[in-house]
């Protein structure tokens, strides 16, 4: 299992309408070295995941959590981390360029 610096976790549910420019500004953004983005569906019934996948520019590890609530994702999140420091994000922010590596930067 490859060691990252940071992951950025997104938990979702029936995000069909928001998760694809969420990425699309996370793929734009200035990641700081060694990222991993884990986004964790629970329970979508909508197309969610079709959208996630039609964002090319950036690897996504997609997992699922069939416990319904947004703790349970984001606990299933920290679970797959392969990082010491998790930045949760939900699927309708649009971040600036240089959000994560400010936080991360601070940590």
């Amino acid at each position: 299992m490859e060691n990252y610096n940071l992951t950025i976790g997104i938990p979702i549910h029936n995000e069909e309408e928001s998760i694809k420019k969420c990425l699309e500004a996370i793929g734009q953004s200035d990641l700081p070295e060694k990222t991993e983005i884990i986004i964790c569906d629970n329970g979508s019934t909508d197309k969610s995941i079709d959208f996630v996948q039609e964002v090319k520019n950036i690897k996504i590890k997609v997992i699922k959590e069939s416990k319904l609530g947004k703790i349970f994702a984001m606990n299933k999140i920290i679970e797959e981390s392969s990082s010491n420091f998790i930045i949760f994000c939900d699927a309708d922010i649009l971040v600036k360029h240089d959000t994560f590596k400010k936080i991360f930067d601070r940590l």
